[in-house]
């Protein structure tokens, strides 16, 4: 399977908006299930991870070599798109509210809590928290023409401030590692490629033309911290099917990480705090679903992170952040 496909209207090229942030109401924590049992894990963090295996979309997590496969979500509702901070929070989208569309909701997981973040009546999605956890990123389709939008809101007050503002289709919003950029995809010249721009009020919007494949689609961007350098993961199309690619901060030079043919899809990227490793969805099994894939921060032994035998997708990984740890426990 390829990722799912999304529209791409007609590009323009407009000014940097001048957002206000804008106060909105204080939900309380939604009532849920019980707090899920999880085991211990190995040292290196956990991944969380968008799963269909129960008939619904839900969120799992695992341990780093794929341990202790535990259901967080764990409702009738359709859960998607997990992001970690640290400290043990998850943000994800959801429409298990009443109104039926996708809002953001934080799962707090010691002690364990589910807040809603937002209420709108468009749907919110892809959310991103921030390294410290105190904000959040995500797309909405909440402004008047309809098309996808950066916001950032801010946890502790609920206050929004607008990133992006053009009729392009803006997506997949990433933190740079100190939090004061957001780095994303955007068709606004025709094609997706990445961008990054001011986390707090959406200037300074710059083409990340090193990571650029011209008139290829470049998506999911995640950035991380490796040696005071600034290495970015990404999916491109750019030789016919999904891949995954590395640009190195420090060397400054793009590297394909992934190679496959018959249109199997290798994307949605996502490191590990220390840089060395990463993980990605792909669809190389044999029975063509979407599994997790692990591997070294230039491509170098990957290998299926062991799941539920299905014949389900496993997609949407995202790496726990945990400081002072290289590798997964086993991988060194």
């Amino acid at each position: 399977p390829t990722p799912p496909p999304t529209e791409t209207p007609t590009p323009t090229q407009t000014s940097t908006p001048t957002p206000t942030p804008t106060p909105t109401p204080t939900p309380t924590p939604t009532p849920t299930q019980g707090a899920p049992t999880l085991p211990s894990y190995p040292a290196g963090g956990r991944i969380a991870f968008q799963t269909d295996r129960d008939g619904n979309s839900e969120i799992y997590v695992m341990g780093c070599d794929g341990s202790g496969q535990t259901n967080l979500s764990n409702n009738s509702a359709e859960d998607k798109q997990p992001s970690w901070a640290s400290g043990g929070k998850l943000a994800l989208s959801s429409n298990r509210n009443a109104e039926g569309g996708y809002d953001i909701y934080l799962l707090t997981l010691d002690p364990w809590a589910v807040t809603r973040l937002t209420t709108n009546a468009a749907n919110d999605e892809s959310p991103a928290l921030s390294p410290d956890g105190s904000k959040v990123a995500y797309v909405s389709y909440r402004d008047s023409d309809g098309d996808a939008e950066i916001y950032v809101l801010t946890v502790a007050d609920r206050s929004l401030v607008q990133i992006t503002d053009n009729i392009a289709a803006d997506r997949d919003p990433a933190w740079s590692p100190d939090g004061t950029k957001l780095v994303f995809a955007s068709d606004r010249d025709g094609n997706f490629d990445i961008y990054k721009a001011n986390a707090t009020d959406g200037s300074d919007v710059e083409k990340i033309g090193a990571v650029s494949h011209g008139t290829a689609n470049d998506r999911w961007p995640d950035v991380v911290d490796y040696y005071g350098d600034e290495n970015i993961a990404f999916a491109s199309d750019s030789d016919g099917d999904w891949e995954v690619y590395y640009y190195d901060g420090y060397e400054l030079t793009l590297s394909q990480l992934t190679k496959n043919v018959d249109d199997i899809a290798d994307a949605r990227p996502s490191w590990s705090k220390s840089g060395e490793q990463m993980v990605y969805d792909t669809g190389r099994n044999p029975d063509n679903n979407l599994d997790i894939y692990k591997a070294y921060y230039d491509g170098a032994n990957a290998v299926s992170i062991p799941s539920k035998a299905s014949a389900n997708d496993d997609s949407f990984p995202d790496w726990e952040p945990v400081e002072d740890v290289d590798y997964c426990a086993g991988d060194e």
